[in-house]
């Protein structure tokens, strides 16, 4: 092997040195045949190597033909080492376009980069995957209630969130409480992020609740008892423009489905699935132009599509009752003439029908206006908020809940004090194939006081009083809580 490799590569480095060595045309290109082509093979096919493939390189030629060479102990190998040799110095050719080829990118980036039409869009590409933020924050308080109610509570949750979606959320909060004498433990948790495509972006989230209660506040959609529920959510946007002053949202649609287990009045378990369907065609943010220096945003043409359906555990939910509203404008954040008072607004129509669960004609149809208009005003301070809101939305049992509410808010901040008052006033009916209810005036309210202890405590405390729609009955409940709190960002 070695006699057989030493004359091979004597021969090919001989023959090489004579190739490269022959002189060029007269204008400095390279050698051609006598009419000014390429030379070619003796079929007139341009040379090859011993496989039929192109040469590796044209600086390296085959080794010449000497009679008996290949009869030499080792041939096989050396021409193996050969090989090697050649593929070596193609690649050692191809490093000086390596070493330029970030230049080259630089370059080209630069262009684009100024390009009339495509700098605007590459620029929102890039603030879009910009800017990632992670949070965390835990918590764990120790509660008491008059209803009566104590225990303790415990809970943390981590984000990261870009400027193109929030690419991780997870969290859970967990409480062990005695209530009037009898233990429960009550579970939420959150699991969640996004897709972090440019274009078709797609956000997913799933939330378990457990033994869970609603608020008194809430409107009469549930029961007021403790439910368990599961909550999945997806939201797609066809494309985000990110610049430094506007973000612009383009065909986003929402999608949520709420599937809920609890019992009613008499006692009897119930299930009962919500589906929330949101599509907005255009969503124009515009960063520090609203309220205190907040987001204004503008929506165009909201629709909004919800469906209910209840059933006892043994029948299949069907989604009977159902609304659309449709407006052409949703305001958020439009300033009044100074940053201290801003006005938020949509107004257009909502359509309700109970449908036939055989696949006949709807068995009840109603049409409302809808409205939703509020006044934020204040300082950062000491700020609060004036709203009414007019909506027909499916409730229990084949029917609508029309409501007229106006609510009031306030928060002052004091030190190292928050306290906060919010209160509203309704009137509402429930309105159904087989008539209506007398309309119901209920109204309620609350106080909350926040205090920090320290830099890592607060102990909040709050008062809620209501009066239960479609009941005779006022509920009031305080609670007062010590809670530890650790926070913590990394861009």
């Amino acid at each position: 092997m070695v006699a057989a490799g030493v004359v091979l590569v004597a021969l090919w480095i001989e023959s090489a040195g004579e190739l490269r060595a022959q002189p060029s045309g007269d204008d400095g290109s390279a050698p051609s045949g006598d009419d000014g082509s390429a030379p070619s093979g003796d079929d007139g096919s341009a040379p090859s190597g011993d496989d039929g493939s192109a040469p590796t390189s044209p600086d390296l030629p085959d080794v010449p033909d000497v009679p008996g060479l290949d009869q030499l102990p080792g041939y096989a190998d050396a021409q193996k080492l050969l090989r090697t040799y050649r593929q070596l110095d193609s690649l050692m050719g191809a490093i000086p376009a390596l070493l330029d080829l970030p230049y080259t990118l630089s370059a080209e980036f630069e262009r684009l980069r100024n390009d009339p039409i495509v700098g605007p869009v590459l620029e929102s590409l890039i603030a879009m995957y910009k800017d990632r933020l992670w949070t965390f924050s835990a918590h764990a308080a120790v509660t008491g209630e008059t209803t009566p109610l104590a225990g303790v509570s415990a809970g943390a949750e981590v984000t990261w969130d870009s400027g193109l979606c929030r690419l991780l959320i997870a969290g859970a909060n967990a409480q062990l409480a005695s209530d009037d004498g009898d233990g429960l433990a009550a579970l939420s948790a959150t699991i969640g992020g996004c897709l972090p495509l440019p274009g078709n972006t797609l956000e997913v989230s799933y939330t378990l609740e457990r033994d869970v209660r609603p608020a008194l506040g809430t409107r009469a959609l549930i029961q007021r008892g403790r439910y368990d529920a599961d909550t999945f959510a997806a939201a797609v946007r066809f494309w985000r423009f990110r610049f430094a002053r506007d973000q612009i949202d383009i065909m986003r649609l929402s999608f949520v489905i709420d599937i809920l287990r609890q019992d009613d009045a008499a006692g009897t378990e119930l299930d009962s699935g919500q589906v929330d369907l949101g599509i907005v065609i255009t969503q124009w943010d515009r960063k520090g132009k609203g309220f205190l220096g907040k987001d204004q945003r503008w929506g165009f043409v909201p629709l909004r599509i919800r469906s209910r359906a209840d059933a006892a555990p043994a029948d299949d939910l069907f989604f009977d009752d159902n609304t659309i509203t449709l407006s052409p404008l949703r305001l958020e954040g439009l300033r009044l003439g100074s940053r201290n008072l801003a006005f938020n607004a949509e107004v257009g129509s909502v359509r309700g029908a109970i449908t036939d669960r055989s696949g006949g004609p709807n068995l009840f149809n109603v049409h409302h206006p809808f409205v939703d208009v509020s006044v934020d005003a204040g300082v950062p301070r000491l700020n609060g908020r004036l709203g009414y809101r007019h909506d027909l939305e499916p409730a229990l049992a084949d029917s609508f809940l029309v409501e007229d509410r106006g609510t009031a808010s306030a928060q002052w901040f004091v030190a190292s004090s928050l306290i906060g008052i919010d209160g509203f006033v309704a009137r509402s009916r429930l309105v159904a194939e087989l008539g209506n209810s007398p309309a119901d005036v209920n109204a309620g309210g609350g106080l909350r006081f926040g205090h920090a202890v320290g830099r890592y405590a607060q102990a909040v405390a709050r008062a809620e009083l209501v009066d239960l729609p479609f009941e005779d009955e006022v509920e009031t409940r305080l609670s007062v809580s010590l809670v530890g709190v650790l926070e913590a960002t990394s861009r």
